[in-house]
């Protein structure tokens, strides 16, 4: 068995997988260790522990998720937002190529962007690629 390092690999979600590369965006993830997990875990407890019922803080559990998703994902390469967010952010549609696409996101401000743009599915693929080597490996970028 080998360790999994702190260096971002390059992913690609299994719903681009079969798109021309082009097209593919890629997401530049760090695995989880245990450190790394218990980090983020704290992030959701504290989630609860500012909820005085006890309950899960909906804004908590959203601060956390964007905590969360810059700790692991480091750089998006070719990402395409949605056409509300590009409406509602004429700048960042400047900076979109003439398919939509952006070269590199690499700022926390447009990363949590990404996160909030991207679909719920996407978002635990990607959780779920850190956490699993396995996972991380399937949808590592082919060079």
């Amino acid at each position: 068995m080998k360790g999994i390092g702190s260096k971002p690999k390059p992913y690609i979600c299994e719903m681009d997988r079969a798109e021309a590369s082009e097209l593919q965006t890629v997401f530049y993830l760090v695995p989880r260790n245990h450190e790394r997990a218990n980090k983020s875990s704290i992030k959701y407890s504290r989630a609860m522990r500012d909820n005085r019922s006890g309950d899960m803080d909906p804004l908590a559990m959203d601060k956390a998720d964007r905590e969360s998703f810059l700790d692991y994902c480091k750089k998006i390469e070719n990402y395409s937002f949605s056409d509300d967010f590009y409406e509602t952010h004429p700048a960042i549609f400047e900076r979109a190529n003439e398919r939509g696409f952006i070269d590199v996101i690499d700022t926390p401000e447009l990363l949590v962007e990404v996160a909030r743009d991207l679909p719920n599915s996407v978002l635990m693929e990607l959780a779920n690629a850190v956490n699993d080597p396995v996972t991380l490996t399937a949808g590592l970028k082919k060079s």
